[in-house]
């Protein structure tokens, strides 16, 4: 089992995500973090689950919502780090800009 960990701009996309689910109907964003959630609970279980999209960066796709979360790999900590929750729609160019 791998720890969770976020960088802080990954928390910044799920609360502004949020945020914006809840301004367009109350209770949204709480089912959106729930769903987030739920996702990162299988990464730590098997993060080797989820195929690689671009260099070391994995991808996992968000139940009933069109978000994916962008994380890596440190075997060695044993940790999956979230780079990004991003809109399937977004370009995946951007996130690789962000390191670790």
């Amino acid at each position: 089992m791998h720890k969770t960990v976020f960088l802080s701009r990954a928390r910044k996309d799920l609360r502004d995500t949020a945020t914006w689910y809840d301004e367009q109907q109350p209770g949204l964003g709480r089912r959106f973090t729930h769903a987030i959630r739920n996702k990162l609970v299988l990464i730590s279980e098997n993060p080797y689950l989820y195929a690689v999209r671009y260099k070391k960066t994995r991808t996992a796709l968000v139940w009933r919502f069109p978000f994916m979360i962008h994380f890596r790999i440190d075997e060695r900590q044993k940790i999956a780090v979230v780079i990004g929750i991003w809109h399937t729609s977004q370009d995946p160019l951007k996130i690789q800009a962000r390191k670790q």
